[in-house]
């Protein structure tokens, strides 16, 4: 998947990171829901069913050797208009590359479903400083992390996401996926009290990076610290030698719509595809 990840310029489509913040249910869990497209022996798609919903949405990442291939795109086309891998209606996919796949889908009568904001920031350049005290968690190196620390994460991320299930050992079982090894946990402090954190993703030195998941706590925002943690994940992920820095939210999705833009590059909205009903 990481070679999936080259287009610096378009929206971010599935990313390690999501299958790595999709680990803090375990590897099996994570297993459970993904979908792998081949040919000739070669990964050419992956797809993550999305579980937090009664409907059938799978996210899907293609790789840009068959973006264009009509043949390939009328294959996976196949498996997404069948109930065996999307079984409940409404379904939909997320199709944010592979023109091919996305027309062949439109001709069938997909429909266009709930938007997505996507946004990009360009990292050839330092990025402001942070004057905001932070602890980070690289994975690369997280088998020591302080207790303290995780625990600060968990309750920062717990303010700002009220319907999150995230607790100390979910947290870990995320740590030890695979994913987590190129990957960094960020969280801001304000008065020692831990106000934002975010995590990002890399895909490998020279490709786009993922935010997933950021956020402030309800009862600090507006004081700067969206900005700050936006800063510090670009500051991170520069680190990392990622060429680009990504983040996609729902388009009604309030605070996060206009702290990105703010601090990062608007692209075009990106609607998820609907399956006609039958």
């Amino acid at each position: 998947m990481e070679t999936f990840q080259g287009d610096d310029a378009g929206p971010a489509q599935l990313h390690p990171g999501d299958l790595g913040w999709n680990m803090r249910d375990g590897a099996a869990s994570a297993a459970k829901v993904l979908r792998l497209w081949s040919h000739n022996g070669d990964p050419i798609a992956i797809g993550m069913l999305d579980t937090d919903t009664d409907a059938s949405v799978i996210r899907l990442a293609v790789s840009p050797t068959v973006g264009d291939d009509e043949t390939i795109a009328t294959r996976i086309a196949d498996d997404l208009d069948g109930r065996d891998l999307l079984p409940q209606e409404p379904a939909s996919a997320e199709v944010r590359f592979g023109s091919a796949l996305q027309q062949v889908l439109r001709d069938r009568g997909w429909t266009d479903g709930d938007g997505w904001a996507c946004f990009t920031s360009d990292l050839s350049h330092p990025t402001p400083s942070h004057p905001v005290r932070k602890a980070v968690v690289d994975g690369s190196a997280a088998e020591g992390v302080p207790d303290a620390v995780v625990h600060d994460i968990v309750r920062a991320h717990l303010a700002a996401w009220e319907r999150s299930t995230l607790t100390v050992k979910k947290w870990h079982e995320m740590a030890v996926g695979p994913a987590f090894r190129h990957g960094r946990f960020i969280v801001l402090y304000a008065d020692d009290v831990p106000v934002a954190t975010a995590a990002v993703w890399s895909a490998g030195p020279g490709r786009p990076g993922l935010i997933e998941p950021l956020g402030v706590d309800r009862d600090q925002r507006g004081r700067g610290y969206g900005r700050e943690i936006v800063n510090a994940c670009a500051a991170e992920l520069r680190d990392m030698d990622a060429s680009s820095m990504k983040v996609a939210t729902p388009v009604t999705q309030w605070p996060a719509v206009p702290l990105y833009e703010a601090t990062m590059r608007r692209l075009p909205d990106v609607p998820d595809l609907v399956r006609p009903t039958h």
